[in-house]
């Protein structure tokens, strides 16, 4: 995207993974973002491969005050395995989103690495993840804050039945020189199954004295005080769970800026609860 360039309709990239054949596939993606450049870039992963093994690889590249909008809907068949590689880099006054949206894959795995390397360059990362029966949704994300007055939030939220299990592994690394940095790290886990699991590992690595960072972890189930108030005002147990697991969701998705996208990824929230919660 050259220099001063700001495109108004999102670009968006479709994988389509589909037949009975053991196929591998290594796609990798650049994106280089000129100065003061803008662009929403959508990947859209769909498809009912009986055995598919999916390696990709997405590198990102920001100058001076570029503004990148991400989206990532992984949403292919449960019997494929995913693999996900994320590099970003950031200079001065840049500004990366990323939303992602996870309810297929058997196996999957984000390794995401952002690099924050100018000034007031800033990094917002939300996830949602919806797993069922035997998947496995596994979130390796590392943050380098590695110059002064640089911004980061990861907000990552999983909800899980059945027998499904997942791991938060998030990383935030402040080195020497990063001073007067800001850093916010959260991860919620909602436990719809008690043969589910969740796994969360939230991590800060600081070598600078002046900076503002916080973690927070939280796994459990739905809170039965919660769910007895909603049912005394005269709705079913499986609406009044319905109810709290898309608000717990909403959170997430509520913050993707197209509506078109947040409304579609709603409805497929809703026809997994019609399916699971009876």
């Amino acid at each position: 995207v050259d220099k001063n360039i700001s495109i108004k309709s999102p670009i968006r990239v479709l994988f389509i993974s589909n037949g009975e054949d053991s196929i591998m596939v290594n796609p990798r993606i650049h994106l280089d973002m000129e100065t003061s450049s803008k662009l929403t870039f959508i990947e859209h992963h769909v498809g009912n491969a009986k055995s598919f093994f999916l390696n990709e690889s997405v590198l990102i590249s920001m100058n001076d005050n570029a503004k990148l909008n991400h989206i990532r809907i992984q949403s292919n068949s449960e019997h494929t395995n995913n693999i996900f590689n994320l590099n970003v880099n950031q200079l001065s006054n840049s500004n990366y989103n990323f939303n992602q949206y996870i309810d297929g894959s058997r196996l999957s795995r984000a390794n995401i690495v952002i690099n924050l390397n100018g000034k007031y360059s800033e990094s917002d990362l939300n996830n949602i993840v919806i797993s069922k029966n035997n998947q496995h949704i596994d979130n390796n994300i590392t943050i380098n804050h590695n110059k002064e007055y640089t911004f980061s939030n990861q907000f990552f939220k999983t909800i899980l039945f059945d027998k499904s299990s997942g791991v938060f592994n998030g990383k935030t690394v402040v080195k020497t020189d990063a001073q007067n940095i800001s850093a916010d790290q959260s991860n919620k886990n909602l436990l719809l199954s008690t043969k589910s699991k969740m796994n969360s590992n939230p991590q800060l690595e600081i070598y600078a004295d002046n900076v503002k960072c916080s973690h927070a972890s939280t796994t459990g189930e739905i809170d039965k005080d919660i769910l007895f108030y909603i049912q005394s005002r005269g709705i079913s147990k499986q609406d009044a769970i319905k109810l709290i697991v898309n608000g717990f969701a909403n959170e997430i998705i509520n913050k993707i800026s197209i509506d078109n996208i947040s409304s579609f990824l709603q409805k497929k929230i809703t026809t997994i609860l019609e399916k699971r919660v009876k």
